[in-house]
């Protein structure tokens, strides 16, 4: 009979430390932008985010949006920033800058093999460009950054995914390509 009761207690423990978180939803009301947050992901103040970037100085127009990761090698961020100029300079501002990222990671870091693209993806038939780096350290380590980008009016928005976990880069992929824009969310 205790064994009885003890294997009983072991399934209750265990289903509620292991049982499904339900799906969050996050709503950035300045684009009407609606993403689900994947489970096991843990969200993060934008203010907290930008304190831990070295990069950031005072006075710097970028605008945390949306933060979660599962750890420090596997994140989602999206910010904005202001942007004057039209949407062909975007585009290839865009470029400009892709084409710089990649300089700099091949510059520092000469025995990592990197591999990139720039395509167009469509994302709830919004168009972004997109910036694909590989980067592959050894036979066992490879790590993938993927920014998305769109001039919305006067305002230039990115997503960026970072992800070492083959896994955790899916599910935040997919979080991303369902996300919804120019869709209020649905009162319930």
């Amino acid at each position: 009979m205790r064994y009885t009761i003890l294997i009983f207690l072991i399934c209750i423990i265990s289903y509620s430390c292991f049982k499904d978180k339900p799906a969050r939803q996050l709503y950035v009301e300045e684009f009407e932008w609606k993403i689900e947050v994947p489970k096991f992901f843990d969200v993060i103040n934008p203010d907290e985010w930008d304190k831990s970037k070295e990069y950031l100085s005072e006075g710097d127009s970028m605008n945390t949006l949306v933060v979660f990761k599962r750890s420090k090698n596997n994140y989602f961020e999206s910010n904005y920033h202001p942007y004057r100029k039209g949407k062909k300079e975007f585009i290839e501002s865009c470029k400009y800058m892709n084409n710089l990222k990649y300089l700099a990671i091949t510059s520092q870091f000469t025995d990592v093999k990197v591999d990139s693209f720039q395509t167009i993806e469509l994302i709830d038939s919004v168009e972004f460009v997109k910036f694909e780096m590989d980067l592959k350290y050894s036979e066992y380590t490879t790590e993938k950054y993927i920014v998305y980008e769109h001039l919305f009016d006067t305002k230039a928005f990115s997503a960026y995914i970072h992800y070492r976990n083959e896994r955790r880069g899916k599910e935040m992929l997919r979080v991303w390509r369902n996300s919804t824009f120019g869709k209020p969310p649905i009162k319930q």
